[in-house]
């Protein structure tokens, strides 16, 4: 796999971190309808969690400007809610996107500054992890020793 702008981190799906990046740029808002996107778990397709917690998930989804899902440069993707986005493809996934977006530009500190953020929910969400994780430990211990 190249390591260049327009395919940073490309595998099957964008990584998550690089969505965050995308969703921050975007304010986690649909930039067609303004809807305010949030981060919450949703199905297994879309979230991975630990406990109930999602490590990363939004119900906004990543959009293709120019409909090539092989184009993941940051100016090529934006945020758009499931609705907008099934609209925008005129409500078929095999037509080419019919709208045109234009993106804002995003600085290397803009960048450096998600990276730092999105850090951040992981090691929140895996600390969360671990007191469940300790907790239940704990239970099970004070089972064993009333056996």
């Amino acid at each position: 796999m190249k390591n260049s702008s327009s395919n940073l981190f490309r595998k099957h799906h964008l990584d998550r971190l690089y969505r965050w990046i995308v969703y921050s740029r975007d304010e986690f808002r649909c930039q067609r309808c303004g809807k305010k996107g949030r981060i919450s778990p949703l199905n297994e397709k879309t979230s991975i969690l630990i406990g109930n917690e999602p490590i990363i998930t939004c119900d906004l989804v990543i959009h293709h400007i120019n409909g090539n899902r092989n184009d993941d440069r940051l100016e090529n993707l934006i945020s758009l809610c499931d609705e907008c986005h099934f609209e925008v493809h005129n409500r078929d996934w095999r037509n080419k996107p019919k709208e045109n977006f234009v993106t804002k530009p995003v600085s290397h500190e803009f960048i450096e500054k998600a990276i730092k953020e999105y850090q951040a929910y992981q090691r929140k969400i895996y600390n969360k992890y671990e007191n469940i994780l300790k907790r239940i430990r704990e239970e099970d211990l004070k089972k064993i020793e009333e056996v």
